[in-house]
């Protein structure tokens, strides 16, 4: 029988796989539930993409030999190659309490249980290789941008410096520990890991987007544009064109910016977050026709999006349109309930109508939702002045309260207030 499965696996080796499945379909006449002429099997059987015929041959065998711990791997496997995660999980934990030294069925529930998002877990599995395995340089890889994802510094630092003595430059690692070098705050030590990986592959997308996303983030907007347009050569994007066209309206060239923007319309003419952008544009150059044309045309496509219905309102408001702002305003809560900002805009504009109490109301509400909203706290105290019914004292004191609570920013009005807004007289409280 010896001979016989080294003929078998000859005639695999060149790849003459029929002759080889009939010597094993004989084998299998005489004896069905040949645990190794099933395993053959199922091995020729994934080789081919038939993962059903693969399952059908290992679970047989595993009749004979339910203790086998390589044919409930190699059933895990071609769960795994399914796609079918669950159960894959359920066969590799069923190895590892066969064999629990079996790092590899471990590192490879590690990649289920990631697959499945349960990444706590799977972060413990692929530490539990790289601890046992300290040479073993992908479980630290997993580990290091896992831990990256969850916000695990520490253990993402710990694991790519391990995963760099396996792989001395590996641009991989040096990537993530950019990203954790940045993560510190270690801003310098970031740059420089990214370029190093630039030095190496000049065209690699992570380091370019990432080293200009941390120029863009300091201040450095002609880096970052350089480096977003050298990222856009290797992979373009609508939100690359959006972070050119950012960095180029804060170098002061709105005309750039604008060509950018249109040239993010040839990737995606249907672009909710271009027309808004394009609109805030056309608005910070005083174009508020145009500005609420294009926050129009994303409407026309989103007619949800909250963003843009309350810049819309924002653009209507300073061009002296009070009514169509507000409907945009109650647009953009109905959609956002829960923006404080719409409300404290919106409480300005029921103001500029005269609707005092309904303006009251707005502004409360965006304390309610942000009580850091220092803007609709002071919106609200303006409001105060309004209201005749209001004696001085108790304007006064919740100026003062104003002040106290937020860490003495206004001690003006301990020694002078401008009485002139308040409706009964222009004397402060003696």
């Amino acid at each position: 029988m010896k001979e016989r499965f080294e003929q078998i696996s000859e005639l695999i080796s060149r790849n003459q796989l029929q002759e080889a499945i009939d010597n094993l379909q004989r084998i299998l006449k005489k004896n069905p539930g040949h645990v190794q002429a099933l395993g053959i099997l199922a091995g020729i059987a994934v080789r081919a993409g038939q993962y059903s015929h693969a399952e059908r041959y290992l679970r047989r065998a595993l009749k004979s030999n339910r203790h086998d711990a390589n044919l409930r791997f190699q059933l895990a496997e071609c769960h795994f190659l399914q796609e079918n995660y669950r159960e894959c999980v359920q066969h590799y934990q069923a190895v590892l309490k066969i064999r629990p030294d079996n790092h590899e069925c471990r590192f490879r529930l590690g990649q289920a249980l990631c697959y499945l998002n349960r990444l706590d877990k799977a972060i413990q599995q692929f530490k539990n290789v790289a601890d046992a395995l300290p040479e073993h340089a992908e479980a630290c890889r997993w580990v290091s941008l896992l831990s990256l994802d969850m916000g695990k510094i520490e253990d993402a630092e710990r694991y790519c410096y391990q995963g760099l003595k396996q792989k001395p430059g590996d641009i991989d690692f040096l990537v993530i520990l950019a990203h954790v070098l940045k993560q510190k705050g270690q801003l310098q030590e970031a740059i420089e890991h990214y370029q190093q990986v630039l030095s190496q592959s000049p065209q690699h997308y992570d380091a370019l987007f990432h080293l200009a996303m941390l120029h863009k983030e300091t201040g450095q907007f002609d880096l970052a544009e350089a480096l977003f347009i050298r990222a856009s050569k290797v992979r373009q994007s609508v939100s690359l064109c959006h972070h050119i066209a950012d960095c180029q309206q804060l170098l002061g060239r709105p005309n750039a910016a604008e060509m950018t923007y249109k040239m993010a319309f040839r990737l995606d003419p249907a672009s909710v977050s271009t027309y808004n952008n394009l609109g805030n544009l056309y608005k910070a150059a005083g174009d508020n026709e145009a500005a609420c044309l294009c926050f129009r045309k994303g409407l026309e496509i989103e007619s949800g999006n909250a963003v843009i219905h309350s810049n819309l309102a924002n653009t209507l408001n300073s061009m002296g349109q009070l009514e169509p702002a507000m409907h945009h305003f109650r647009q953009a809560i109905k959609y956002q309930p829960d923006d404080s900002a719409s409300y404290t805009n919106m409480g300005n504009v029921l103001k500029n109508l005269g609707l005092l109490d309904e303006a009251r109301k707005a502004h409360e509400k965006a304390l309610m939702l942000d009580p850091k909203n220092t803007v609709a706290r002071s919106n609200l105290l303006q409001l105060n002045n309004f209201f005749p019914n209001l004696g001085r004292k108790p304007i006064f004191d919740s100026h003062l309260d104003w002040e106290a609570q937020h860490g003495g920013r206004e001690r003006w009005l301990t020694q002078e207030y401008d009485w002139c807004y308040a409706p009964q007289g222009s004397e402060g409280p003696g």
